[in-house]
This record gives structure tokens, sequence and C-alpha cells, in this order.
């Protein structure tokens, strides 16, 4: 455990990582994660989610200004509204792709920096307070990822395939249920971007922009779209509630996002 105290950087996951089951952010892990920004540790969230949340999360838990979101699509310098990277999808592709959802009555979000964007019979609980969109001159800004979203098996199983078609898109986090050919669930979802991003990728980048190297980067994490991080740091942290999978490639096991688990393994053997 001597070589974490070497760590110099944090990337942690939010949804069953940071957070709890409750969607929570418990007082404990705040007061450790604005501990560890107060020795010098880059405290960095690193999410699948919107810019839009993934920075309010970040702020709500006392981290780092800088956050990695839309699964490795943007990273973003929030204090000085700064994009170290961005890799957003072309106006032709999202046209072919709102052509698709609108003729197929699928569940659709786009999201941006700044907005969070649907098309116009996208109504669920996912995309409840998006912008509506008529076309994709709508959209202010660029779009780095688009999410898919169903309580239909058949139709998101259509989706995924329709974006296969694409060379240059790939889809970086899936529903276990869609991924398990479960058929009689009640949400099934999935996420597109360019080809080459990633947590990991972003992770890669961000490290060279700070300087520093991967032996000083630790990270956290529980699903499927936690893989790549796991490749592009020094340390990986399962958590106790993660998936096996993810667990067996983990150096460590840390509690669950129930107990604290992020917090508990940063007090422990990092401060």
């Amino acid at each position: 455990m001597n070589n974490l105290k070497n760590i110099k950087i944090a990337f942690i996951d939010i949804d069953g990582t940071l957070a709890n089951d409750n969607n929570e952010i418990t007082e404990y892990t705040k007061n450790t994660i604005r501990n560890a920004v107060s020795k010098g540790i880059y405290m960095i969230i690193c999410s699948g989610r919107t810019n839009h949340y993934t920075v309010e999360r970040s702020k709500m838990a006392s981290a780092s200004n800088i956050v990695i979101s839309d699964n490795g699509a943007l990273i973003y310098d929030y204090n000085n509204d700064n994009k170290i990277w961005e890799s957003s999808i072309s106006k032709e592709k999202i046209e072919k792709i709102i052509d698709f959802v609108e003729k197929n009555e699928i569940i659709c979000s786009l999201n941006s920096t700044y907005e969070r964007y649907r098309t116009k019979n996208s109504h669920n609980e996912y995309t409840k307070g998006a912008v509506v969109m008529n076309d994709v001159d709508d959209i202010k800004g660029n779009i780095t990822q688009i999410v898919f979203d169903s309580d239909d098996y058949l139709k998101l199983c259509k989706a995924k395939e329709f974006i296969e078609t694409f060379d240059d898109l790939e889809i970086n986090n899936i529903s276990p249920n869609l991924i398990n050919k479960i058929k009689d669930s009640k949400k099934y979802w999935f996420d597109t971007a360019n080809k080459g991003n990633g947590k990991g990728n972003a992770i890669k980048r961000l490290l060279e922009f700070l300087n520093l190297e991967k032996k000083n980067a630790i990270c956290f994490g529980d699903h499927i779209n936690d893989f790549s991080m796991f490749e592009s740091v020094g340390t990986k942290v399962a958590m106790g509630n993660g998936m096996q999978d993810l667990k067996e490639k983990a150096d460590y096991i840390t509690l669950t996002n129930n107990e604290n688990g992020v917090a508990h393994f940063i007090e422990k053997y990092m401060l």
C-alpha cells in the first residue's frame, strides 16, 4: 500500500461508485474528497453522464474543477470554461440518426457541453428537461454523445444495429440487460460517440495535459464503461458492488457504494 502515498490524481465514476443507490453523495465522502484536494491530489469525476450533470456532481462532491464526461468525449475545466478535449459527432451523422429514431419511434437524447437535446418523440423520464429540437440546426454547440433509451427490447436492438453500420461511431456504454438479451426488462439503453474516445483515452489525454504519469493515477469504477479506465491508470480499484469481470482486473476491491467505498479507500490508504 505504500505506493498509494504517491498518487497525485484519482478518477472516480459517479453511478454505483461515488453516489449510493439513492443517488446521494454522503457528507463523509464529500469531506474525504475535500481533504484529498487540499493535500494537492486531483479528484476527477469521470462519467458517462452529460457534462452538465457531471459538473454538478463534481461541485457537490467538492472535487477538482476538471471533469471527464460523455464517456470520455469531453474533458472540461468548469472554473475556466475551457474544453481541454472535445470529440464532436458530425452534423451529417446526427441528421441520419435523428431521421432513423423519428421513423422508428425510438427515444434519443443528444449531449453537448452546456445542454441536452431530445428529438420530438423522445418523451420519458430520462429526457425530461432536455431541449426539444425540430432539426439539427436547433442545436447550439457540438454534440459529443448520443443516448438511446427504450422499454422495447427489439427497438433498442434495431437502434444498436443501425449505429454499428457507422465505421467511425462506437457504443461505449450499454445496459447489462441488453448485453444479456433479457427481453422482459423494463428499460434498455446504450450510449454512442466517436470511436477512440472512452474514459481510458480521456484519462491518457488529461494525464499528458497535467504532465502526470500513469503510475501517479488511480481510478474507481463499477461498470462496463470503466474497463478502459483500468487500462490507463497505475492503480485500479473496483467497487464491492461492481461487475465481477471488473473486480477480477482490479488491484484492490473496496467497500460498496452504499458503504462509502471510495471515501473509505482514499482515507485509509491514500491520506
